[in-house]
């Protein structure tokens, strides 16, 4: 089985999400989660360079990638209401997946649920994970 929550982790309250996602999935099974690069959209921002598939510029970029609201999307109650709630690095995403329950924690860049590979982008980012096959003791 594999799950693939898309770009909704930067999207809840709650990091106790990674233990549904964890709960849900089968022993064995994959997960692919994807998030905004806040390392790599600050490393962009530095640097001055535009956010490609965004098609901004180094200011809006930024606030895009960390807020999850464009210029544009001020004022519309409906875009206001998918805010990001939190931020993640390739180092923040793993500690989620890991107290989690999840394994075998490795970097994914080009997976369908993504914009366009992460190597091209510069702030996104993908890491998949496996529930274990065998529950350790404890865990249910």
């Amino acid at each position: 089985m594999r799950f693939t929550p898309g770009t909704v982790a930067e999207h809840v309250d709650d990091v106790k999400t990674f233990g549904r996602w964890f709960e849900v999935l089968k022993p064995g099974g994959r997960i692919t989660i994807t998030v905004p690069d806040c390392r790599g959209a600050n490393r962009m921002w530095l640097e001055r360079k535009r956010f490609p598939a965004l098609e901004l510029g180094p200011d809006e970029g930024i606030i895009a990638i960390t807020t999850g609201v464009k210029e544009e999307d001020i004022g519309d109650q409906n875009k206001e209401t998918m805010l990001h709630h939190r931020v993640f690095d390739e180092s923040t995403l793993r500690i989620c997946m890991e107290a989690a329950g999840f394994i075998n924690i490795a970097p994914v860049d080009n997976h369908e649920a993504m914009v366009a590979p992460s190597s091209a982008l510069g702030w996104q980012l993908a890491l998949e994970g496996y529930k274990p096959k065998q529950q350790p003791s404890g865990r249910s």
